[in-house]
């Protein structure tokens, strides 16, 4: 079964959908799909790639965090 999870933008709307699937002929696929009016995107990758994607989130949102010793 596909699970999903639904992420608002900065403002608290439009929420970007996160999904999981095994797609018949090409294996696990992770989806982000943002829809908006008459446009839609989607990005699907690997279980990796999508791993490599929330690593390279973490350290954006880190990046923003200063270290004092």
């Amino acid at each position: 079964s596909m699970k999903t999870a639904h992420i608002n933008n900065f403002c608290g709307a439009n929420p970007i959908k996160i999904s999981a699937h095994n797609h018949p002929s090409i294996g696990n696929l992770v989806n982000i799909i943002q829809d908006g009016g008459s446009l839609s995107f989607q990005h699907s990758m690997t279980p990796e790639q999508a791993r490599e994607m929330a690593s390279a989130l973490l350290a954006m949102a880190d990046s923003f965090e200063e270290v004092t010793a």
